[in-house]
């Protein structure tokens, strides 16, 4: 956003695990490796990333709604700390 007189700022894109669909058994919800991200998308900040991977998904259990619950309240305390 700008008044005309300033240049707009810069939005920072920043991705992290914890902000993601339910995780499990769908293969819709398996992320790609961090390395082919970056790669595609290098205007993306992946620090907060934990690992290359995606290890939290699962082809054998569905994440419940008290995992997803527990995963979104992580979420929510970082963001708030940023």
């Amino acid at each position: 956003i700008t008044n005309g007189n300033t240049p707009p700022k810069k939005i920072s894109i920043i991705a992290d695990e914890y902000c993601r669909e339910t995780l499990g058994v769908h293969t819709c919800d398996e992320r790609h490796n961090v390395s082919y991200l970056e790669s595609t998308y290098p205007y993306v900040d992946f620090s907060m990333m934990e690992t290359d991977d995606d290890t939290w998904w699962s082809a054998s259990h569905r994440e419940t709604n008290l995992e997803m619950d527990a995963r979104a309240r992580v979420f929510l305390h970082r963001l708030f700390q940023r």
